[in-house]
């Protein structure tokens, strides 16, 4: 039977680290995964990004 699986990753890339093997397995048994990030992975406090917008908010 086929199943719906929704992993959830609080960043790029978290999904790979953790569960790359368990993802290839449910994959291989024709199920589907869905993978929802809960950052886009651009705002970090060391991001050139993050110090922009913080510097620009102040005018």
């Amino acid at each position: 039977m086929t199943k719906n699986v929704l992993i959830l990753a609080a960043h790029p890339d978290d999904e790979v680290v953790g569960l790359s093997t368990k993802i290839r397995e449910l994959i291989r048994e024709g199920n589907f995964v869905y993978i929802f990030f809960l950052t886009n992975g651009v705002i970090s406090k060391n991001s050139r990004w993050f110090w922009e917008k913080k510097i620009t908010s102040f005018y």
